[in-house]
């Protein structure tokens, strides 16, 4: 299976919608995925999408183009409660929530992590010791995140890969409605998840087994791009995850699109696309 995770295209976070410019971006992604369907390469079975606003109307583009029925999973929404700290980010109290303009744990210095956030032994932080070493990173995050790992696990069951302890996933029985989908393509389908900048960075992190602050600070989600995970077999009953292509967004090349246009929300305005608070060139 080829796990297809898209962020919505260009926000305006007020509203919970699209910019002009988004649905620009929006109706071409959904062109590169519906040629690619055509072609079966790959066939898309299904596309789920975030409750919220700009998720869900990014994803229609899609769904009409592929011509689908759209499925929301509600657990695959922003974490707007994972706000940064004034230690590590900057915010305040009254700053916007977090993935909607505001500074997120995701958006911590990378150069702070690099630095301060290792072991006395010169380490950086790991799945365990990140609670322990990166501000933030509290008994509440993990939590949440724990239920994020919990929601995914249970997702990907539906479509026959359940994760053992050791982070490698047992092919199993297919949920019978997902079967369908799939079709003869069976396992060789692709599913579409849009979702968000934030979300789509942590859900990668656990799926290919790295510590978050560390991938948070290594990657960025450009508004409507595409990363691909191929669940790679390389035996008849287990698969790991294996990230083919992380924020491509070619198609708004073949659109005449720009890679990224400026959004308000970014400070100071007018300069940085969504998601980013430094330099972009």
């Amino acid at each position: 299976m080829r796990l297809i995770i898209v962020r919505h295209a260009d926000p305006d976070y007020a509203t919970d919608s699209l910019t002009a410019d988004g649905k620009l971006q929006a109706a071409a992604l959904a062109r590169r995925l519906g040629h690619a369907h055509v072609r079966r390469r790959p066939f898309i079975a299904c596309v789920y999408t975030s409750p919220m606003g700009r998720a869900q109307e990014t994803a229609r583009y899609i769904a009409r183009e592929l011509d689908l029925p759209l499925q929301i999973e509600t657990w695959t929404q922003e974490l707007v409660t994972w706000r940064a700290s004034a230690s590590n980010a900057g915010a305040s109290d009254t700053a916007p929530a977090a993935g909607q303009g505001g500074r997120a744990l995701w958006d911590m210095d990378a150069a702070l992590v690099r630095s301060r956030c290792r072991s006395t032994t010169g380490a950086l932080p790991d799945h365990e010791s990140q609670w322990k070493l990166v501000p933030g990173l509290d008994d509440k995050i993990r939590s949440d995140f724990q239920a994020l790992v919990m929601n995914s696990d249970a997702f990907l069951a539906r479509h026959g890969y359940t994760r053992e302890p050791n982070g490698v996933y047992r092919l199993t029985e297919v949920d019978a409605a997902v079967a369908r989908a799939q079709g003869t393509a069976g396992r060789d389908a692709a599913v579409v998840v849009v979702c968000h900048g934030g979300f789509g960075l942590t859900w990668l992190a656990h799926l290919l087994e790295l510590p978050l602050a560390l991938f948070w600070n290594a990657f960025w989600l450009a508004p409507s791009s595409v990363t691909t995970v191929l669940f790679e077999t390389r035996s008849p009953t287990t698969a790991v995850p294996r990230c083919l292509a992380l924020g491509d967004v070619g198609h708004l090349l073949v659109a005449g699109l720009p890679e990224a246009v400026p959004n308000r929300y970014e400070k100071p305005h007018g300069d940085r696309p969504s998601g980013l608070k430094a330099n972009w060139f």
